[in-house]
This record gives C-alpha cells, sequence and structure tokens, in this order.
C-alpha cells in the first residue's frame, strides 16, 4: 500500500525534492499538490478521508500554513500532519 501523502510546499526546487525523497524511501503517492493556503485548505476540505500524511509548508507566498493546519485538525487519528519551517521559534511550534 502507498503512503498517500498531501503536499504543501510554494518552493518548486524543495517541493520536487520531498516528492522524490518521498517516492524513493517510502513508496509515497502524492495525491494532492498545492502552493498556496487557499488551495490546500480547499483540497483537504474536499478530499478529507484521501491522504494518510499532510506536509504544511508554514510560510508560503500566498498566504499561511497555520489555516492549512486547521483544515487538518478534522483528520482521522490514523491520518499524520507533519510541520516544515525554517523558523522553528517557539512562538511557531505553539501556533502550530
Amino acid at each position: 500500500m502507498n503512503l498517500r501523502v498531501s503536499l504543501v510546499e510554494d518552493n518548486l526546487t524543495i517541493r520536487i525534492s520531498l516528492m522524490d525523497m518521498l517516492t524513493d524511501l517510502v513508496d509515497a503517492r502524492m495525491v494532492g499538490i498545492a502552493e498556496q493556503q487557499a488551495d490546500a485548505v480547499q483540497w483537504l476540505n474536499e478530499h478529507s478521508d484521501e491522504w494518510d500524511v499532510a506536509i504544511v509548508d508554514i510560510f508560503l507566498k500566498r498566504g499561511s500554513g497555520l489555516p492549512v493546519l486547521t483544515a487538518c485538525a478534522r483528520r482521522s487519528p490514523k491520518q499524520r500532519v507533519l510541520v516544515l519551517s525554517n523558523y522553528a521559534t517557539p512562538e511557531i511550534r505553539t501556533r502550530a
């Protein structure tokens, strides 16, 4: 069974690297890819049970990953969310 991943990352280089790494290491299948907050929230709301792991960048060029995390809050216990950030300050950790 493939790990179904929803990836929210606005940097093309990082997004491609993550996709390649996840595909190679854990046989992941990208089921949702978004570069901005609005698209990510919409996808998660429309496909709430179609992913196993959501990987969310906090700082996006359009919007923020924090509302995306809120959209993930209604996930099932088997679904996991990973947060990416170059700014892992105590405030960001608390907000995430």
